[in-house]
């Protein structure tokens, strides 16, 4: 690999690792801003969802930005565009205007996220590329741990526009695709449940269990360690025996593990309450998601394969932003008030959460069980090891 090549591979990791990083880690920060500036469960909701949108929604055109203008000077127009989002983020003086600023950073996000792939398979030949991307997506996978109405209305105009123009953005035509079809779908309940499960679980333990934010953060180590020793195992295990069996057992197990949370209390031990669910969680998540991004890239003609990727990418981007906002008007119902306190109310609560998650990952289970047939072209699970977790799975076969 030449020094070139190396610091393109780095500007692709950095640059779709900051988008993801910033779609979790302001989660563990959640208590402080709203301690701060105020705005109660529905502003600490909104501060992740406003980023979570703009992403979801704009993240196709992004793509297509990259297309016409080029990806090397999208995506540098996105990392700039983050990076001084990013810092108007910090300065925000009010929750409104923090919400705003989150709003556009996601926008920038839509912009480099996409374009951090194109850039990788520009620099490297067919026969580096897939070692490159396998690097790109095991990265990635460590990164993520480290108006609904105005919503159903644009994405039914969205639809009814791109059935009727001669050169769709998005074929259509894909989702009659069986694993295509089915695999988005498991995307949507998984990566709904993870959303749910990381933005509750920070918030819980600081605001009822009294730990810091440091220490919550912290907690989410053993998702980290155990992603990044098993996914790429796991996709390797899945091109052999093929992905039906994983992209069924994996959200399953993931489901048990998230249920184990329903035993913390006021008081949390880490290695009493929390460890043996993260495990078994993190196991569960590791046979998946490698799988089930090659099983999307499959599906799909290679001619299709940048617009396939985009598509997950956006069902998983919106996932968590409809399952945070769902689940919070659910959980926020049994609350004292707007906010997580210390009583037997909040702990019901979070125990709801925690039982939904587990519900709609097992749903993905069920329909990885009931739906998923063996792709028709070989595309290696392996290098598909970060899966949504990092942004733009794998784009092509001829990359593996």
């Amino acid at each position: 690999m030449t020094r070139p090549q190396r610091l393109t591979l780095l500007a692709a990791i950095l640059g779709s690792g900051v988008a993801t990083i910033d779609g979790s880690i302001v989660n563990v920060a959640l208590p402080a801003i709203e301690r701060d500036l105020g705005g109660g469960l529905s502003g600490q909701q909104w501060v992740s969802n406003a980023y979570l949108l703009a992403l979801g929604s704009l993240i196709l055109i992004g793509g297509s930005l990259g297309d016409i203008y080029g990806e090397r000077r999208v995506f540098a127009i996105g990392v700039g565009g983050f990076g001084l989002l990013s810092l108007v983020c910090a300065l925000a003086p009010t929750i409104d205007a923090l919400i705003a600023a989150r709003a556009l950073q996601g926008a920038a996000g839509a912009l480099l996220t996409p374009s951090s792939l194109a850039i990788i398979v520009a620099a490297f030949s067919p026969k580096e590329r897939g070692a490159a991307i396998g690097s790109w997506t095991a990265w990635g996978g460590i990164a993520v741990v480290i108006g609904p109405l105005a919503g159903v209305v644009a994405f039914a105009a969205f639809l009814w526009y791109e059935r009727r123009i001669e050169e769709p953005m998005l074929k259509l035509e894909l989702f009659t695709q069986r694993n295509f079809a089915v695999a988005n779908l498991e995307t949507l309940t998984l990566y709904a449940g993870l959303a749910i499960l990381f933005f509750f679980l920070v918030i819980y333990l600081q605001q009822v269990a009294g730990f810091s934010a440091l220490r919550s953060g912290l907690t989410t180590i053993p998702v980290t360690l155990v992603m990044f020793a098993l996914s790429r195992r796991f996709g390797a295990l899945a091109d052999r025996y093929g992905p039906r069996l994983f992209m069924a057992a994996g959200p399953l197990i993931g489901a048990g593990g998230v249920l184990l949370f329903l035993r913390i209390g006021m008081h949390a031990s880490f290695v009493r309450d929390l460890l043996p669910g993260l495990l078994v969680f993190s196991l569960g998540l590791s046979m998946t998601v490698a799988p089930l991004t090659a099983t999307v890239m499959a599906d799909a003609n290679e001619s299709d394969a940048g617009i396939a990727s985009a598509v997950n990418n956006a069902v998983a981007r919106v996932a968590g932003l409809v399952g945070v906002s769902v689940i919070g008007v659910v959980v926020a119902s049994t609350l004292a008030g707007d906010n997580f306190a210390a009583n037997a109310a909040s702990v019901r609560a979070f125990h709801e959460a925690v039982a939904i998650c587990a519900g709609l990952l097992a749903a993905g289970g069920v329909a990885g069980a009931v739906g998923i047939a063996n792709p028709r072209r070989a595309v290696k699970a392996e290098t598909c090891a970060g899966g949504q977790l990092v942004g733009c799975p794998l784009p092509a076969a001829e990359s593996a």
